[in-house]
């Protein structure tokens, strides 16, 4: 085994260069889930913060949605660096469809609701989704199309 020492921890000593033994404190995948899981905590204070700020200024947008903005605007001025962020946030992603399971039980709950008007429901969920696709679609379009040009222009600079 070629495992180098620690450092000193105080006193006088040159610099070196070494490398941790990989089990020393944990194995790689306990540490990408402690990072993602301190991730998932800043991104969930991010959400109370949004909270807070909506009930104290009596504003008529959720706090999550306020929080959002946040998490937007410290990525925006440099205040959060997405590497802060992008496991938790990937990982949470990656799990959203869980998160409709406990409404889609709620709605099961207002069965005479749905009875009565359920097609203009439908219709609505129906017209809304394909706002929503559509909307995405050209954003993601013209991100593209804004990526690629300014690549464009890199490529010409060299």
């Amino acid at each position: 085994m070629n495992k180098q020492p620690a450092p000193p921890l105080s006193g006088p000593h040159k610099k070196q260069n070494f490398v941790w033994p990989p089990d020393r404190f944990a194995p790689v995948h306990v540490r990408r889930a402690l990072v993602t899981c301190g991730q998932i905590v800043l991104l969930i204070a991010f959400a109370y913060l949004g909270r807070l700020v909506s009930e104290r200024l009596h504003l008529p947008v959720p706090g999550s949605i306020v929080g959002i903005l946040i998490v937007f605007a410290a990525l925006h001025f440099g205040w959060v660096r997405l590497e802060w962020v992008e496991k938790g946030a990937d990982f949470l992603l990656s799990k959203l469809l869980l998160f409709f399971v406990p409404p889609a039980v709620g709605i099961l709950e207002y069965k005479e609701m749905f009875s009565v008007s359920g097609s203009r429901y439908l219709l609505i969920i129906i017209i809304s989704t394909f706002f929503v696709m559509a909307s995405t679609g050209l954003v993601a379009e013209y991100l593209g199309r804004r990526r690629a040009g300014k690549d464009k222009k890199e490529e010409a600079s060299l």
